[in-house]
């Protein structure tokens, strides 16, 4: 197995440490990096489930990692190109089913469970 050292700040310690927001420019070497990561594991059928600034790290060259992957799950493609879940839905709770409700979900799946 190899690891790749990433000795430089988080994301969120990136954004904690400044007293302005991030310029433009700034903003774009951190989003596309990020964004193309996101594709990258969708195109593989892999859903991150955990994308925080935490779980954005930054290696000493300052390449973006995209990190913990310990909530991530596998889904398929359905011919209308939506995200169709690969798991049960018996092993979510009531809690977590009406907080999806109320707060929406980030990703669009067809029947399936993100608790």
């Amino acid at each position: 197995m190899i690891i790749v050292l990433c000795d430089s700040l988080d994301l969120f310690d990136r954004i904690s440490n400044r007293a302005e927001v991030f310029s433009e420019l700034e903003a774009v070497t951190i989003f596309s990096p990020l964004m193309r990561s996101i594709n990258y594991c969708h195109r593989l059928g892999i859903a991150h489930r955990n994308i925080k600034s935490d779980n954005v790290l930054f290696n000493s060259i300052g390449e973006l990692k995209l990190v913990d992957f310990g909530s991530a799950k596998w889904f398929a493609m359905s011919d209308a190109g939506t995200m169709t879940g690969l798991w049960r839905q018996r092993f979510c709770s009531v809690e977590s089913i009406t907080r999806r409700l109320i707060c929406g979900v980030p990703e669009r799946l067809e029947n399936v469970c993100l608790c």
